[in-house]
């Protein structure tokens, strides 16, 4: 059993209901903690991971790339804002370019 796990089966074990609002921010803040260490784990798992691959030169689709970075920050870190993303289309549209491609397995 790694750390993390440990931290999230003794918050599930806590045999009272936590009743004052000071605790529940508290196991609120563990549990925001817990994630975020659980996150740059998995983030450090991929860079490592990625010290020990083959990169693969593929052409890259950059109107693609943009708008999916697009939806990700929105999903993430700005929740309750819009962004607004204008690409070219005319008189063609952006080429793609070559880029590193990396695969999951």
């Amino acid at each position: 059993m790694n750390p993390l796990t440990a931290i999230l089966a003794g918050l599930a074990n806590i045999s009272e209901p936590v009743k004052e609002e000071s605790q529940k921010a508290s196991l609120l803040s563990v549990e925001a903690q817990e994630k975020w260490l659980r996150d740059l784990i998995a983030d450090l798992r991929k860079i490592s991971d990625l010290e020990t691959r083959e990169f693969e030169w593929v052409p890259v689709d950059i109107t693609a790339l943009l708008k999916g970075l697009v939806i990700v920050t929105e999903e993430e870190w700005f929740k309750d804002r819009r962004i607004n993303l204008s690409i070219p289309q005319a008189p063609w549209p952006l080429p793609k370019i070559i880029g590193i491609g990396i695969y999951c397995t």
